[in-house]
């Protein structure tokens, strides 16, 4: 076994879990680098383990501790990675987590694994390498762009109540009271006080406003500022709001111990520190604690790679498997950006019972709603004035027609099964594993443009984007994936002559959409076997009947 970057012999053979909460959490083997989890180890099952996981080195982790010393096995410090998932709680499984066998990264008291690598301990420094830092400077980059915090539901837009205006802002950020990073980080209650004068007293010409934590708004928790009784000429902002996008607003931000601050660095602001959180003492921020343990100055890409890509471990929200810092930024990206296109009330017109919970996990934001109407007069009826969007599935014209006849101005968007369905056939209820979702038309409705006309004529493709596509259709094929793969394991030799040419003829669904409304002349089966006879008279023709024909599920041939 070889030390990861983590200073951890990896992999582990058999990790002691105590905890309920740590049990139950996906993934934990692929975190820990375990080989097992041994679910409440007893005395007989100590000598067999070869650490003792626990969430952090909070009170809920006190077994777990103390039966790591008890048996004197390394304890392992579990906690959130600072790029968490996209929406809060228990059924959001983390994305990234970080395993310290140090201490913990917010408890300021004694040194953590992350500290350790920033403070570049060991023979070698881990940061001294510039390919590292290239990613970390992109990473920190494309997190800024996308606007990615630990988690990531809340919209980008800032509250209606906020407006810029032409004073300086500085920032004041509070915490839920008795936070674990409060108490070990060197601070508590009379630290906030202290913090919010002195952004006052340091800014007397700017507007001060306190971020309250969106926990306190709910009434959850109390903060420290939020509790306090209200001072004059400071702004409170309780709603929840993405930190970015708020960041990119202010001119200088406070902080205590809170995350804000290690994300205004990468937004490129000014922070004044009162705790010890991690990114302090490195030269980077105001500090008003100081800890002889942090006594060299890094870049800003020095702290992100250290916090972002050699501290924290990440798990492929797809396949499950460890994966890079940058796999987990993209997917957060794209549940952004499909949330902010999601953001909206859709009324979903004649849709099948069955395919309700797919295309309601497909449509769903936190900013939106998904309804089901089963006729065009209870939707003409119930459709607010604005801000609705009609979904069909498929071309749906004629509840188009009636949309546009009822002189209702809405969006009608059309949603259909993906190139690469299932296994196993639609007709056989089995839900899609891709969907298509057009603004304008369908690909296979000619009458109409689609989305997909519009990008095949219009956008320009990036060379990522073509290698990433040269690299999926070659697993297609490598996998002799289909948009069904209902014959994933049968073969097939055509009888043909050497010098004969060999044409495939895919049969389709006689009362298809795609036959009706794409093929005008030719609209059965019989009619395409006969055409391509005619075009075709000498080669060896292969007809394959369209799946949905072959299961008697729908009429063909």
């Amino acid at each position: 076994m070889s030390p990861g970057s983590d200073g951890l012999a990896t992999p582990l053979d058999k990790v002691g879990v105590l905890s309920r909460g740590l049990i139950r959490l996906q993934g934990l083997e692929t975190f820990l680098g375990a080989r097992r989890i041994v679910t409440r180890p007893g005395a007989r099952q100590a000598q067999e383990l070869s650490a003792v996981a626990g969430w952090g080195h909070k009170p809920t982790a006190d077994r777990a501790r103390a039966f790591a010393r008890r048996h004197q096995l390394p304890y392992l410090a579990l906690e959130d990675g600072f790029l968490r998932s996209v929406g809060l709680g228990a059924d959001e499984p983390p994305l990234s987590l970080v395993v310290d066998d140090l201490g913990i990264y917010y408890d300021a008291r004694a040194p953590s694994r992350l500290e350790s690598i920033l403070a570049g301990d060991g023979a070698v420094d881990q940061l001294a390498n510039e390919n590292l830092l290239g990613r970390a400077r992109r990473c920190r980059e494309r997190i800024v762009e996308a606007k990615l915090s630990k988690y990531n539901h809340t919209p980008v837009e800032l509250p209606a109540s906020w407006h810029r205006g032409d004073r300086p802002v500085v920032l004041v950020v509070d915490q839920t009271f008795g936070d674990a990073s409060v108490t070990q980080g060197m601070a508590g209650p009379g630290t906030f006080d202290r913090m919010l004068s002195a952004a006052r007293d340091e800014h007397p010409h700017a507007r001060i406003v306190v971020k309250v934590h969106p926990v306190t708004s709910s009434g959850a928790k109390r903060g420290y500022l939020a509790a306090r009784p209200k001072q004059p000429g400071v702004e409170y902002l309780p709603d929840p709001v993405n930190p970015v996008a708020l960041l990119q607003q202010v001119d200088h931000v406070y902080v205590c111990t809170s995350q804000f601050g290690f994300e205004a660095l990468m937004v490129g602001k000014p922070v004044n520190c009162f705790g010890a959180p991690f990114y302090a003492g490195w030269g980077l921020t105001h500090d008003q604690i100081r800890l002889p343990r942090r006594n060299r100055s890094r870049s800003l890409d020095e702290l992100v790679a250290a916090a972002l890509l050699l501290y924290p471990r990440y798990r492929h929200p797809i396949s499950g498997k460890a994966c890079d810092a940058e796999e987990v930024i993209e997917h957060l990206a794209l549940q952004r950006r499909m949330f902010a296109d999601n953001a909206r009330s859709f009324h979903c017109l004649g849709f099948s019972t069955w395919k309700h919970p797919f295309v309601r996990r497909y449509l769903s934001s936190p900013g939106g709603q998904v309804r089901f109407v089963r006729s065009w007069r209870k939707l003409s009826r119930d459709l607010p004035p604005d801000g609705a969007t009609v979904v069909l599935w498929g071309s749906g014209r004629a509840a188009r027609r009636l949309v546009s006849q009822s002189g209702n101005d809405v969006p009608v968007w059309r949603m259909e099964d993906g190139f690469l369905r299932s296994v196993r056939l639609g007709s056989e209820l089995t839900p899609p594993g891709s969907l298509v979702l057009d603004r304008r038309g369908l690909y296979y409705d000619p009458a109409v443009p689609s989305d997909l006309e519009t990008l095949l004529q219009e956008a320009t493709f990036t060379a990522t984007e073509l290698e990433r596509a040269a690299r999926l259709r070659e697993q297609i094929v490598d996998s002799k994936v289909s948009k069904y793969n209902v014959s994933m394991g049968s073969s097939f030799r055509p009888k043909a002559k050497a010098d004969q040419t060999v044409v495939l003829v895919p049969g389709q669904v006689t009362d298809d959409a795609s036959v009706r409304l794409g093929s005008p002349q030719v609209r059965d089966d019989g009619a395409l076997l006969q055409a391509v006879r005619q075009l075709c008279p000498d080669s060896y023709v292969v007809y394959k009947p369209h799946p949905d024909v072959l299961s008697g599920n729908r009429r063909g041939q």
